[in-house]
């Protein structure tokens, strides 16, 4: 058995996946196994996995191809075929420096035994500044979890996440009737009510947002999904949570019950109705400027 499993899940991106692969030849372990999973990709990408995987002598190249249904789908698909004690996800845009896995599995062997620790993270930096995404200050090792030391200390921003990988299985993502979006909150907050995480400042992982990547469309996303949306924000509900960052959700679950067109059923299936019920003024001018945004959109395709 691998311990470690680098799960990247893609759609059409069969040019990218070169530059994933290439940061995966040079790390200094390679004790670790490559699951590609395809969410119902149309271009050439099982040739080039297959291609890759000629070329590759040293590690392991697992590829699976699915219907397509989004990001969150792909991640419940991968549960089976996982063989890692530990995963990392690397988007297939992305890469890791040549020492990631020796870290990862370093820091592991270290507080692995801890059983309430689920996660160990790390940071993301840009890869063409070198700049991290996310700075937490301290130089030794914090243990918390993504409640306290994230959400409710308002650092945001996207970290490199190692996950133990009975954790990753225990909270699987929630899919919702024709919709292909939903945010990775799911993982991380359902996580964080039960296991701690280890804060290690160290770039492991550097990454590109891309205009047509995940990161860069997520907000447009989320409304065009908008039950997804309204069970993420569900989740902040909770007393574990500061009271700004439950405002902040409850505006956004309005803003999406308004989109989804069932306001008054959805307003009763909020966690937090007062809040919901206060919130809705501005929500709905959120609605409105969703609605004007939505004209133009559609007014520079007619025009094109």
């Amino acid at each position: 058995m691998v311990k470690l499993t680098v799960l990247t899940t893609t759609y059409n991106r069969a040019n990218l996946l070169s530059k994933c692969w290439e940061s995966l030849c040079k790390q200094t372990c390679k004790d670790f196994e490559w699951l590609i999973i395809d969410d119902g990709s149309t271009d050439n990408t099982s040739t080039v996995v297959n291609s890759l995987k000629e070329k590759t002598s040293d590690f392991s190249i697992e590829y699976h191809w699915k219907e397509n249904g989004g990001k969150h789908t792909a991640l419940n698909f991968s549960h089976q075929y996982i063989h890692g004690e530990y995963l990392i996800m690397l988007d297939d845009d992305d890469i890791l420096t040549s020492d990631a896995v020796e870290t990862i599995l370093f820091d592991w062997r270290k507080y692995g035994q801890n059983k309430k620790i689920g996660c160990i993270s790390y940071q993301r930096a840009n890869i063409n500044t070198g700049k991290v995404l996310v700075d937490w200050e301290s130089k030794e090792p914090v243990i918390s979890n993504a409640i306290d030391f994230r959400i409710n200390s308002r650092r945001s921003g996207d970290c490199a996440e190692t996950i133990r990988t009975q954790m990753f299985k225990e909270f699987p993502a929630p899919i919702f009737d024709n919709e292909k979006f939903l945010p990775e909150d799911f993982l991380w907050v359902n996580s964080a009510f039960v296991y701690d995480t280890v804060y290690i400042q160290k770039k492991i992982y550097l990454c590109e947002y891309r205009e047509d990547g995940l990161t860069k469309t997520k907000h447009r996303r989320r409304f065009r999904d908008p039950q997804g949306g309204m069970y993420t924000c569900n989740l902040y509900f909770n007393k574990r949570f500061a009271f700004e960052v439950q405002v902040k959700k409850a505006i956004l679950y309005d803003a999406y019950a308004i989109e989804e067109g069932s306001l008054r059923n959805n307003l009763k299936n909020s966690k937090n109705k007062f809040l919901c019920y206060g919130a809705l003024p501005i929500a709905f001018l959120i609605a409105l400027q969703l609605k004007k945004k939505k004209k133009i959109e559609v007014t520079l395709i007619d025009d094109k």
